[in-house]
């Protein structure tokens, strides 16, 4: 089936022919990860994970432009691949996961720079403290998934945050300010199998 030309069409879900489904896409958590790099000493880019991601994708292929993505982050769901260290950042200095379970993501617009690509922009909530972040996505893939029976669609993303700015101060600069975050998102939703 042939892409439908607008790029958010693209982006979004979009093979052309089937009417807007009003279900939203919800993220497939055995196929989503967030994994995040952060300076160690200057010396390396540490990096970590984020295993439970859950949300939604609801968008009219009509108009694009409004839709909406909206992503949970449990934050103790967030792995270093050291167990210790792992304890360490569920901890007040870092994350405060026994106050704060949660971190969330919710888009506010999305522009358009290229057949592809775009930019994401949205309130992410973190340790109580809310910022504009933008991200830039592009589109891996859209249509049919055969093995779960449901319209599909995936995309990547980067991003960059500054923790201090969400009030997590502890160990700067020796631990990094900049956080780079590098998403690889599959979403699923309930659709009409196309014909052959």
């Amino acid at each position: 089936m042939k892409y439908i030309v607008s790029f958010a069409l693209m982006l979004w879900a979009c093979m052309a022919g089937p009417a807007y489904a009003a279900a939203p896409y919800e993220f497939d958590k055995s196929h989503t990860k967030i994994v995040f790099f952060i300076s160690h000493l200057g010396y390396s880019n540490f990096i970590g994970w984020v295993t439970d991601v859950t949300g939604t994708l609801d968008i009219d292929p009509a108009k694009p432009a409004e839709g909406k993505l909206s992503v949970t982050i449990k934050t103790d769901s967030i792995d270093t691949g050291v167990a210790e260290l792992n304890e360490k950042i569920k901890k007040e200095h870092f994350f405060h996961v026994a106050q704060f379970p949660e971190a969330t993501f919710n888009s506010t617009s999305i522009e358009i720079t290229g057949d592809k690509t775009a930019k994401v922009t949205g309130d992410f909530a973190m340790l109580g403290v809310t910022k504009p972040v933008t991200f830039d996505a592009a589109l891996v893939s859209s249509g049919w998934n055969q093995y779960a029976g449901k319209e599909a669609i995936g995309f990547s993303a980067t991003g960059t945050i500054k923790r201090s700015e969400f009030g997590m101060n502890y160990l700067v600069p020796n631990v990094g300010d900049e956080v780079k975050l590098v998403i690889e998102a599959e979403l699923n939703r309930e659709g009409k199998k196309p014909a052959k």
